[in-house]
């Protein structure tokens, strides 16, 4: 009973145990799972928006294939790095990859289903395993079925390089524009913006530039609406070769210059040596060879392209140019062949119709003009998708090959086709218009897409548009109130502006004001004095005679002094009045002189009153004009840019024996002082630059004194 009872024990335990283990296996098969598909969705987001970041996403994927235990999740590890391989065109690793694991992947989830498609159909183009048409024709069947957009919008780009690859231009054009417009109906902007890249670089596979042109720049007007760092980096890069093959090659490098910049922290290295690349052949385009080399070494540095075979006939392709530019025609021949290589794996005929051209055109410097024939006409056997303007320069080849061979009818027949392809061309104009669209980012093209698709999705908008009519009313009250209140800040600060601005002018004309009252006492002190002194040293009759003029000018100043302006006429017959009372109190031992501008009276001008005379005073009392033969002075009144100028001029005994006096240097001539203090107070409220000036009438002997005064010239 005890034995029965120990080996029961030992039973319980070890299935417990076992289910212990086989759950802690579970669980971390499920949180391994979890893992995979997180890595799934962030390669997909940075995809589209980080490439460096997805890089890394992939090298995490990589790493975790020998860890996986699950066919599910090692199936999708394989399906990313597959992508990878081909977008980065390293056809030898996506070869043996995807030859192990392409019967192997299979995909319940549809979106991994659709990827898969996608890599089947591009694996059957480049190997011929299988009918790639076929196989993307049934991949959008399928995909029609699920009622995916995402997934038709996927499918139909798909079936558009399939039409493609058959050289069939209007169905690969049809097919993805029926791409763009599942994917407008998915509500993916992201989605939206790769399918207009994708109509924008089947038209360029087939050498429709201009039209290529147009859609490049739907595609960068959407990647700046999404504000896609990456998106708008690729669309500056596409932009840029667009107009390297326009010959536009300023504003080619202009724009691999900006998509480097917009895209220094997110583009991996495959597209930034592509952008190189262009940056190479702008280079060598305007000449600068030292700089295209040294762009080459940098890029031959790298080790992650040489399985890269794109990057590998590009970047021949660009030192076979480099070599062609030195006249190195021998080394550039083989280049240009290195380069043919990679391109008829990728089965790029463009490509290989320009390089056969380039060699073309070597071997005619060379003087080998059989082998030249051949290489046009393998150029022109590729030349269904080449640029009109590369498919016509074929014919003026052939001509001169003719000519130096002295085959002067087939010279004179591909002549007569060059140039008749020159006349029916657009060539320039089609050159013209792809700088102008480039430049101008084609406006109105873009607002006639928008207006187009507003139209096609309308009906699908129709449930959101209460919701969004709800949105834009809030919006447009927010925008009143918030511009309602802007206004009421401007108001405010206008309002008071303006009370600053009175106020200010009020304490300019009060401090005006109270200088006239202050200069009054000042100047009636100084006449009364001048009174007493007559009156002691004359007769009676003629202090009297003095005094009756001296009232007549006292009038006159104590009914203009309170006023900020008066008549320059009016100022003129004061300091005429005031001078000849100074001339009777020293018995006309001194001459004077006003020549005020007759134009200035005429027109009214306004002066300050009295402004002038402290200066006059001045001239007579510290001058001494009295003591000085032909004691003389004068007072000039002019216009100087725009502004008033009073000049006045003695020619007394000066400023310098003037002070050794006793008398100045007891007296501090507070008039000047409020004179220079009435300019500064005129100059802040009329926003001049008024000003107060005083030397020597005579510089070389120091004798006399010249005042000049410049006041705003004012009107009545």
């Amino acid at each position: 009973m005890i034995r029965f009872a120990f080996f029961g024990f030992i039973i319980f335990h070890c299935w417990v145990s076992q289910t212990v283990y086989f759950a802690q296996k579970t669980n971390e098969e499920k949180a391994k799972r979890q893992d995979i598909k997180t890595l799934n969705d962030l390669n997909l987001v940075y995809k589209n928006q980080n490439l460096i970041k997805q890089q890394e996403i992939l090298d995490k994927l990589e790493n975790e294939k020998s860890k996986v235990g699950l066919k599910s999740d090692l199936d999708i590890i394989e399906l990313n790095i597959n992508e990878e391989l081909i977008s980065q065109k390293n056809l030898t690793d996506f070869e043996s990859q995807f030859k192990t694991s392409s019967e192997k992947l299979t995909f319940k989830d549809a979106l991994l289903n659709a990827r898969y498609q996608t890599l089947r159909v591009q694996y059957a183009y480049f190997f011929q395993t299988d009918d790639y048409l076929k196989i993307a024709r049934d991949f959008l069947t399928n995909a029609k079925k699920s009622r995916k957009n995402k997934i038709i919008s996927q499918a139909y780009i798909t079936m558009s390089w399939a039409f493609a690859y058959q050289n069939l231009p209007d169905s690969s054009f049809i097919c993805g524009e029926l791409a763009t417009e599942f994917a407008q109906r998915s509500n993916s902007k992201t989605k939206f913006a790769l399918s207009l890249r994708n109509q924008a670089k089947l038209r360029q596979y087939f050498g429709k530039n201009n039209d290529a042109v147009v859609k490049y720049l739907e595609f960068l007007q959407s990647a700046n609406e999404l504000q896609n760092e990456l998106l708008i980096a690729l669309a500056n890069m596409d932009l840029g070769f667009i107009l390297l093959d326009s010959e536009n090659v300023i504003g080619a490098s202009n724009y691999f210059q900006r998509a480097k910049q917009i895209g220094v922290n997110n583009l991996d290295y495959f597209h930034s040596t592509l952008l190189d690349y262009g940056q190479i052949l702008c280079e060598v385009n305007k000449g600068n060879l030292k700089s295209a080399k040294q762009i080459i070494q940098q890029i031959k540095s790298k080790t992650k392209f040489k399985k890269n075979e794109e990057l590998n006939g590009l970047i021949s392709f660009a030192q076979a140019e480099l070599m062609a530019a030195e006249m190195k025609w021998n080394e550039a021949i083989e280049l240009y062949k290195k380069s043919i290589i990679h391109f008829e794996k990728l089965k790029d005929s463009q490509k290989l119709g320009v390089c056969h051209q380039q060699i073309a055109k070597c071997l005619i410097k060379l003087k080998e003009f059989r082998e030249a024939e051949q290489a046009v006409l393998l150029s022109i056997k590729n030349n269904q998708r080449l640029t009109v303007y590369n498919s016509n320069v074929n014919y003026q080849l052939l001509a001169e090959i003719y000519e130096s061979t002295n085959r002067q009818a087939e010279a004179f027949k591909s002549q007569k086709v060059y140039l008749e392809n020159l006349q029916n061309s657009t060539i320039s104009k089609d050159a013209v218009a792809i700088n102008e669209l480039a430049e101008s980012n084609l406006r109105e093209e873009r607002e006639k897409l928008i207006q187009s698709q507003n139209s096609s999705i309308e009906k699908e908008r129709s449930d959101k548009e209460k919701l969004e009519s709800q949105r834009t009313r809030n919006f447009l009250v927010s925008i009143i109130v918030a511009l309602l209140l802007i206004l009421g800040l401007i108001i405010l600060f206008l309002r008071t502006k303006q009370i600053r601005s009175q106020q200010e002018q009020r304490d300019a004309e009060m401090a005006q004001a109270l200088l006239r009252t202050q200069m009054n006492p000042h100047f009636i002190f100084n006449a009364m004095s001048v009174i007493q002194s007559y009156i002691f040293t004359h007769s009676p009759e003629k202090s009297s005679k003095f005094l009756v003029n001296f009232s007549k000018l006292m009038r006159l100043i104590l009914e203009n002094s309170p006023k900020e302006f008066i008549p320059l006429e009016l100022e003129e017959e004061i300091l005429e009045k005031y001078l000849n009372t100074q001339k009777l109190r020293f018995e006309d031992r001194f001459e004077f002189e006003l020549d005020f501008d007759a134009d200035l009276i005429f027109q009214k001008a306004m002066v300050p009153p009295m402004i002038t005379q402290p200066f006059v005073e001045n001239a007579i009392e510290h001058g001494q004009l009295h003591t000085v033969e032909n004691g003389k002075i004068n007072i000039m009144a002019k216009q100087r840019d725009n502004m008033l100028e009073i000049i006045v001029c003695d020619n007394g005994i000066g400023r310098k024996s003037s002070a050794k006096t006793k008398k100045i240097k007891t007296h501090k001539s507070m008039a000047i002082n409020m004179t220079r203090e009435r300019i500064e107070i005129l100059n802040r409220k009329y926003k001049l630059s008024g000003n107060l000036s005083i030397e020597d009438f005579e510089p070389e002997t120091g004798r006399g004194t010249k005042v000049t005064i410049l006041l705003p010239l004012k009107f009545d």
